[in-house]
């Protein structure tokens, strides 16, 4: 997770005790973090966790490719 240092935040699941695609842990990470779901992406290569976020309000993307990612990103952000 050499990762972590460079973005605004995370949420563990570990640490949560909660593991996608519950609910909660998109309700979770959106409450602490002043995140307006309509106004995120979420990108995860499990369809199960696509869906939940999908569910919970967040616009997501099912990672296949880095291409196929960053196209499905780029028409999200003309809408």
């Amino acid at each position: 997770l050499n990762f972590l240092p460079l973005v605004d935040g995370a949420i563990l699941s570990y640490q949560e005790l909660l593991v996608k695609p519950d609910q909660k842990i998109y309700e979770r990470i959106c409450t602490r973090y002043e995140i307006d779901p309509k106004e995120a992406v979420f990108l995860d290569d499990v369809i199960k966790n696509i869906e939940g976020a999908r569910a919970y309000g967040l616009h997501a993307i099912h990672f296949q490719s880095y291409e196929q990612a960053k196209a499905e990103l780029e028409e999200l952000l003309k809408k």
